[in-house]
């Protein structure tokens, strides 16, 4: 027997019947064979539309900062104050939003790192000639083929620039690091989370069953036992912490203090349009701490967290109290 059929293991009770057909000639002393299979698939899932990133690295530029602040002054002239926390925040997020969505382009997606901004703006328009003029397609169509030609050979001097610097100055971290980015080798990511008798989550709802069981024991353990600890001899710091209303000087220290290059948070803003906004944004900001402050409440979209599982070197599968920490998207 010369003829097999094969299935993966996963799809083998899918498999009906296997059959030779004798009838057909093929040009070959062997016979077709047929196999009838029945597959249950799944309804794909339409996925919620995500929001395009925006570039802020072009704040970086004083004149595209300047007319980012003009236009956040004049959409603040026409939005009065709120009394509420959360609409407070909204209004300020939206605004910070509209007023740099014509300054800071949305990032495209490239599937190679070497296509410049030019070559994906010829893409578009070629993209819009192709039902309306074909002789303009096919010119935009050789423009944009020596353009990316011209592109690649440029990053890839450059990169070959940067390991010649690199391994000149002895910097093999930077070396070691391009060379397996170029490789394109990454390690298999596994998000298995385990249950407390120590099987696997199965659904969305196990995991986030297990995740609140972890957070319960974390937060709401027993007191300890015996007599409390004396605490350490601390001197008492030259200048206490005041309790009073924030001020705008603490706010504007606040701002300076982020971090740029951070994913933002749910309200889509992100430190460097913070920082972008100068006088003209604190404040608008600051009325919006001392509001936080008097009503003692805190936006909802700030209390919202991302949960990133760490995976331990070595394990192949993790467990939920060794791996999980929050990244705020709080922005004081």
């Amino acid at each position: 027997m010369l003829d097999y059929v094969l299935i993966n293991t996963r799809f083998r009770s899918s498999l009906q019947d296997v059959r030779a057909m004798r009838g057909p000639d093929c040009g070959s002393d062997h016979y077709l064979i047929r196999a009838r299979l029945r597959l249950k698939l799944h309804c794909a899932k339409r996925a919620a539309p995500k929001s395009p990133r925006l570039d802020w690295r072009q704040l970086a530029n004083a004149d595209r900062r300047q007319e980012f602040q003009l236009a956040l002054s004049n959409r603040f002239a026409q939005l009065a104050d709120s009394d509420g926390v959360d609409e407070e925040e909204q209004k300020i997020a939206e605004a910070i939003i509209d007023s740099a969505r014509p300054l800071c382009p949305p990032i495209r997606r490239r599937t190679q790192l070497w296509i410049s901004e030019e070559c994906l703006d010829l893409v578009a328009k070629r993209k819009k000639a192709k039902l309306v003029d074909f002789e303009r397609y096919r010119q935009l169509n050789r423009d944009i083929r020596r353009m990316m030609k011209r592109d690649r050979e440029a990053y890839w001097d450059q990169v070959a620039h940067d390991l010649e610097e690199a391994a000149s100055r002895h910097e093999y971290r930077t070396l070691y690091r391009t060379l397996r980015d170029l490789s394109g080798k990454s390690k298999s990511i596994n998000d298995n989370i385990k249950k407390a008798d120590g099987t696997f989550v199965r659904s969305t709802a196990e995991r986030l069953q297990r995740w609140k069981e972890f957070f319960d024991g974390l937060y709401n353990h027993d007191p300890p036992q015996g007599p409390p600890v004396a605490p350490p001899v601390t001197d008492l710091p030259p200048v206490l912490m005041s309790d009073a209303e924030p001020t705008l000087e603490e706010v504007k220290l606040a701002v300076y203090a982020l971090k740029n290059g951070k994913s933002p948070g749910l309200d889509q803003v992100a430190a460097e349009g913070i920082k972008a906004g100068g006088d003209t944004l604190l404040p608008r900001l600051h009325n919006l701490i001392k509001l936080i402050w008097r009503l003692d409440k805190v936006p909802t979209r700030w209390k919202k967290a991302i949960i990133i599982p760490i995976h331990k070197k070595g394990e192949s599968a993790i467990t939920i109290a060794e791996s999980a920490f929050f990244q705020s998207s709080a922005k004081s």
